[in-house]
């Protein structure tokens, strides 16, 4: 009966062993379970490596330009006899195109650029010379002095019409001392009118960062010193409108980036 009893007793030890570890299999669990859910979070934490950010500096440039005939610009008389010695009509200066469509006049800047350093402590200038604005649209980065010159010897008066920053209005006699506009926040568009003479028109873009350029007369732009990355790219006339596009700049990169406007 000893014996028996060792037996049994025995045979109970080894089958509360393999109770025990009936869950110490060897083969992997099913998928959605417990373990495949451990492996899963380990595979969503390698998120690919975000964009680089190192490398030289790039630019981007190219061209701006009319689709279509460009319309006639609006002309008008000069009344004021010391500016009909420069000419007796002059042409609106909105639409300002070549016959091969080149587009003058355009901001071109990086939406997206962060904010720049202290503003150059050259000032951008436009002068009142034969009762016209020259030239007629400037870009400033916010903060930096914008100069008004007189030319003429003649009664002006300088009057901005931003909605961001305090209006201005600035008498310039014939003779006076040159007058300044500072803006301290960006704005698109502001107009730059003379009460005296209707016909005068300017408009001035405030800009956070220095990474802009504005069209001349052959619709060319550059924007350089600008760091690998993505970048939305705006083109601004007055007029025309509004035209984005979206570009992957690589270290060093040369991006060419045209814009197309079309007369609605």
């Amino acid at each position: 009966m000893a014996r028996l009893a060792f037996v049994l007793a025995a045979l109970g030890l080894l089958v509360g062993v393999l109770g025990a570890c009936s869950g110490c299999s060897k083969e992997p669990a099913p998928a959605g379970g417990a373990a495949a859910g451990e492996v899963q979070e380990e595979k969503e934490d390698e998120a690919p490596p975000p964009p680089t950010t190192q490398g030289p500096p790039g630019r981007v440039h190219g061209k701006t330009r009319l689709e279509g005939k460009a319309p006639a610009p609006a002309t008008f008389a000069i009344t004021e006899p010391v500016c009909q010695e420069h000419h007796k009509t002059i042409a609106s200066e909105e639409i300002v195109a070549s016959p091969d469509g080149a587009l003058a006049n355009v901001l071109v800047h990086v939406k997206n650029a962060p904010a720049g350093g202290p503003p150059p402590a050259e000032p951008v200038v436009i002068d009142q010379k034969g009762c016209q604005y020259v030239p007629h649209a400037v870009a400033v980065q916010r903060g930096q002095r914008l100069v008004m010159r007189s030319s003429d010897a003649v009664l002006h008066n300088v009057h901005s019409y931003p909605k961001k920053s305090p209006v201005q209005n600035l008498a310039m006699t014939p003779g006076s001392a040159e007058r300044e506009l500072v803006f301290k926040q960006p704005e698109i568009g502001i107009r730059i009118a003379c009460d005296v003479h209707p016909w005068m028109g300017a408009v001035v873009h405030v800009l956070k960062h220095s990474s802009f350029a504005l069209t001349g007369a052959d619709g060319a732009y550059a924007i350089a010193g600008l760091p690998p990355g993505r970048y939305t790219i705006e083109a601004v006339h007055e007029k025309l409108g509004t035209k984005t596009q979206t570009i992957d700049l690589a270290p060093g990169g040369d991006a060419e980036l045209d814009f197309a406007f079309e007369v609605k």
